[in-house]
């Protein structure tokens, strides 16, 4: 109406960035970026503070007024805006870290009002109303939330906008943690399991990245642990037997893997079985022990090129008895947990890096029931007695959550629950039982993407340099054939997509937008197009025209595409053949009747390269012309089928160092001689799955390689636990 005053809200502008407070909303460009609660409320205060520097006490006070939080909670929501921001240094938004005492946001920050009108599509895009903005809203802090309808007052909207940025099943307790460190001494403390009377947690501390991890128990009253295995070699997956006075573990040495218990009173080991040598890269804890004592259930495989699958050990005799038996295409079934009565076992299933089940199967085998196929990652799990319920760590609201669901399917609305502790990155867990606490670690693994110097000097150190580096994971750097620009696969954005920098990892841009999970992205001759598949195994062509990027499809499938050197054809991957089609389109031809999970090209293109199980640790080699298929060496990291790059003279390959279980190295396959030499170690072990492979740079110079930050990993204490 005339003369009415037209409302406002508040924007803070940072770059390309803008952050309304009232609604607690980022938004990028105009549109709404999710984000987890406490991290927009960190970023608010670092934003309203700079260009000043925020001590870690004033952020705890701000974001976590009148309660006890370690500063655990502040690093994890520093990290989430970081990744969801995926600024580079030096630019508007970019976070600093002034160790030992807080953080800054690198401005200029502007504010500025904005119509409310103006904001509407963003906001109602968000869930927000204008309404939200008005004085006096109150506080979402243990509120309940609800659908309900736009004609509802403003608290009911700021909810709304809870439901579809946060997605809170409506069962949720919204009740903070204390959160305090348990074990907090440096290194890697993971898979933590607490004893059937909730005294003592087994844990994994690796103490340096060439240490070994090793099994330690610590009372929960205490502060100090002891150290359990004695012997040489790797070990990992404590579980507790049920009378407290031993633990199940496996024992890693150079080429073998054993099942062993060991007597908390004296540490005597006892071999129980002979197991599949490996679990590279897969960090969970692989076995447990029955309610009654019979038996440890365990995942295993008969050899590294099948998938893992459920067994069961008889404690007394080894004797063993398969329960699952996966689809053969995937990594297997892992982590399996007893039901409290012992009648059944939950499982997770990895069809995929990123796409895993939950599932529940009878303990004498039988049919599967999926409980959880929300796609998305799980790191742990485990069950509660009374009523039963099952207990899972997941990635399904973007971030990684405890869940709790009942262990039945299908869900009903608000089967699954949220509880209040989350983390940036995969969780492992243990609940006391008699549920009034637990004790957590988040798994840190940022990969970052590195250039090594093949014809540098003979110090290792001095060769290697970051080039692409970001909140989140940066895998599958491939050179572009004329050697000035770099395509990679990044989630820097908030979820999966291509990216294409400079050679020297500057001016990285997207060029897939919703793209489902792109996969190695391989460039054409001309350096002008990429060639890839997503998750559903469609192939995609990306071109460059004139500095756009357009991405269609290929209509067709295959896995790991790539383009032949004179660029006619696409040769592709499948479970049962290789296959060769049109650059341009067109029916595809069958190569060779053989499966191929990861695949490239000689530089003469004569000859085709590729690795044909997921845990194989054979590169293969078929002869366009000849049709001869034979096995080019053997020595890969396994779970890292694609790490390797032909040249003209031999392969470059990710390695297993000798007389080690998690130390990787640079190894070169001559051709001539047939022998494997050391190029180079690498700095610090690597989980593999995903990482991609090497790329060579055209003047033969330089090695694109994938690393794993260092990071220390430190086991927290959580109650209540709800």
């Amino acid at each position: 109406m005339p003369g009415e005053q037209v409302p406002t809200r508040q924007i803070f502008k940072f770059g390309q960035f803008g952050l309304e407070p009232k609604a607690r909303l980022l938004l990028k460009d105009g549109e709404p970026v999710r984000l987890t609660r406490k991290a927009v409320e960190t970023l608010l205060v670092l934003v309203q503070h700079s260009p000043n520097v925020v001590s870690k006490e004033e952020l705890l006070a701000a974001v976590w007024p009148d309660q006890f939080i370690d500063e655990h909670n502040l690093t994890q929501s520093i990290s989430t805006a970081r990744r969801a921001l995926g600024v580079q240094a030096g630019l508007p938004g970019y976070i600093e870290t002034f160790p030992g005492h807080g953080y800054r946001i690198l401005g200029p920050v502007s504010v500025c009002e904005q119509a409310a009108t103006e904001a509407a599509p963003a906001m109602e895009e968000a869930g927000v109303s204008a309404a939200d903005t008005h004085p006096g809203e109150p506080s979402w802090r243990g509120r309940r939330v609800q659908w309900l309808s736009f004609g509802a007052v403003s608290i009911a909207i700021a909810a709304l906008a809870l439901v579809i940025f946060f997605w809170r099943p409506a069962r949720e307790r919204t009740e903070a943690p204390r959160i305090v460190p348990l074990s907090r001494q440096g290194g890697r403390q993971y898979q933590p399991v607490v004893s059937r009377d909730g005294k003592t947690v087994a844990f994994l501390w690796q103490k340096e990245i060439a240490d070994l991890p090793q099994i330690w128990l610590q009372n929960l009253h205490e502060s100090t642990a002891r150290r359990l295995t004695q012997k040489e070699g790797e070990y990992s997956s404590p579980a507790w037997s049920p009378d407290g006075r031993s633990i199940a573990c496996l024992r890693f040495r150079e080429n073998s893997a054993e099942l062993v218990t060991i007597e908390l009173a004296g540490g005597n080991e006892h071999l129980l079985a002979q197991v599949l040598p490996t679990r590279f890269g897969l960090p969970h804890r692989h076995l447990d022990w029955s309610p009654d004592g019979e038996w440890i259930a365990i995942d295993d495989a008969p050899s590294l090129g099948d998938p893992l699958a459920i067994y069961l050990v008889n404690v007394k005799t080894g004797a063993r008895t398969r329960i699952t038996r996966p689809d053969d295409r995937i990594l297997g079934d892992v982590a399996p947990r007893f039901s409290p009565d012992g009648n059944m076992l939950s499982f997770i299933r990895l069809p995929h890096r990123v796409t895993q089940q939950l599932m529940v199967v009878p303990r004498q085998g039988g049919a599967e029931v999926a409980i959880d196929s929300s796609s998305h990652e799980i790191s742990d799990q485990l069950w509660l007695a009374n009523p039963p319920m099952l207990v899972y760590a997941s990635n399904r609201s973007g971030e990684f959550r405890i869940w709790k669901t009942r262990p039945v399917a299908p869900k009903a609305p608000g089967d699954v629950v949220a509880t209040a502790i989350y983390g940036e990155f995969p969780i492992q867990f243990s609940i006391l039982p008699d549920r009034s606490g637990l004790v957590y670690s988040v798994l840190r693994n940022d990969h970052t993407i590195w250039r090594f110097d093949l014809k540098g000097g003979n110090e290792p150190g001095t060769r290697w340099k970051r080039l692409i580096a970001s909140p989140g994971q940066n895998a599958s750097p491939q050179y572009s054939p004329d050697g000035s620009r770099i395509c990679f696969r990044s989630d820097r954005g908030g979820k999966e997509e291509l990216w294409v920098s400079q050679a020297d990892g500057s001016a990285a841009f997207p060029i897939t937008q919703g793209q489902a999970m792109p996969s190695v992205p391989r460039w054409a001759p001309d350096s002008h197009a990429v060639v890839f598949n997503v998750a559903n195994l469609d192939m995609m062509v990306a071109t460059d025209r004139s500095g756009k990027w357009e991405v269609r499809s290929l209509g067709a499938q295959g896995v790991h595409p790539v383009y032949s050197p004179d660029g006619k054809w696409i040769y592709a991957g499948s479970d049962t053949a290789i296959l060769r089609y049109p650059a341009e389109g067109g029916a595809a031809v069958t190569v060779a009747p053989v499966r191929a999970l990861s695949i490239d090209v000689s530089p003469d293109g004569g000859w085709l390269y590729f690795a044909r199980q997921t845990a194989d640790m054979r590169l293969w080699s078929f002869n366009l012309a000849t049709r001869e298929m034979r096995q080019v060496l053997d020595g890969l990291v396994p779970y890292c089928s694609s790490c390797w790059v032909p040249t003209a003279e031999g392969v470059y390959f990710l390695g297993t160092r000798a007389g080690t279980g998690n130390q990787q190295a640079i190894f070169f396959h001559d051709f001539n001689s047939s022998r494997n030499s050391l190029v180079a170690p690498y700095p610090e072990p690597i989980m593999p799955i995903g990482v991609g492979p090497f790329s060579r740079s055209p003047d033969h110079r330089y090695l694109l390689t994938v690393r794993s930050d260092p990071s220390t990993t430190d086991l927290l204490w959580a109650e209540p636990f709800r």
